[in-house]
């Protein structure tokens, strides 16, 4: 399982504040106690500090589970005079397949969206060469109704064909 990403929620949280604070990570289990955490970021590296240590709580989230994908999530929170007022969360992938993985990841993005539903924007990430009406992450979508919520982002776009790459063009 080399290939997939995210396997478990991931949220950052930004906040407009009249002072820059040093960023924060922490890890919370599926009741909201705090597991791990919070571990300070130094400023002086930022984004590379922040990647080792959401690598580092990655490897301590999986060494901790047997299953596919967890119910855990990474918080990393971000303030200062410069950032709006905003969360970001990073779902787990929706897998097709092993039946397994494809259970975890659609049980907990639909434990996701009961929770915060209509009043947040979604992104449909989706293969440019697939059909967006057959993903997974559009069943979960329209399963909800969210179609109003929800952008769609076409990825591998290189792996369209001559033939595909000419009819989006003459549209």
């Amino acid at each position: 399982h080399e290939d997939i990403c995210t396997r478990c929620r991931i949220e950052v949280r930004l906040r407009n504040s009249a002072k820059k604070e040093a960023p924060k990570l922490s890890v919370f289990d599926k009741n909201g106690k705090r597991i791990r955490g919070p571990i300070v970021i130094p400023a002086h590296n930022g984004h590379i500090d922040v990647a080792r240590e959401m690598d580092e709580l990655l490897k301590f989230t999986e060494a901790n589970r047997e299953k596919y994908c967890s119910d855990e999530l990474i918080v990393l929170d971000v303030s200062g005079p410069h950032l709006p007022s905003m969360d970001l969360v990073d779902l787990p992938g929706m897998r097709a397949a092993p039946q397994k993985a494809a259970e975890e990841t659609r049980a907990i993005v639909d434990k996701h969206i009961q929770k915060h539903g209509s009043y947040s924007m979604y992104l449909a990430i989706l293969p440019a060469a697939g059909r967006p009406l057959n993903s997974r992450a559009m069943e979960a979508v329209m399963a909800h109704n969210l179609q109003a919520n929800t952008f769609g982002v076409f990825t591998k776009s290189d792996e369209l064909s001559d033939r595909a790459i000419s009819q989006l063009r003459s549209k």
